[in-house]
């Protein structure tokens, strides 16, 4: 657990998410405007991973389709045969 929330507060401080080691990026002084400057750090890193992660969700679900190969049965032409529809179910009259 301590790992974690050390990755957490490394990845506030790249510059590349939060920087909040740059205090030249922070206009305000004192200890409100450092609070509001953290927590929006914060609220930031959090909505890019959820979106990171929905993103690669996305991806991962696109890639996990199924894909329909070609048919290796053809008729005398050349041309592959259409697969068959599924049955209906019975209907049973009561």
């Amino acid at each position: 657990m301590r790992s974690l929330v050390e990755s957490s507060n490394n990845l506030l401080k790249s510059p590349a998410h939060g920087d909040i080691e740059n205090t030249k990026k922070r206009s305000g002084r004192g200890y409100a405007a450092t609070f509001l400057a953290l927590t929006f750090a914060v609220v930031t890193s959090n909505l890019k991973r959820i979106a990171s992660f929905f993103v690669a969700e996305a991806n991962r679900i696109e890639k996990s389709h199924t894909k329909t190969r070609a048919r290796r049965r053809s008729d005398e032409r050349g041309t592959p045969l259409r697969r068959a529809e599924p049955a209906p179910p019975p209907t049973t009259l009561v």
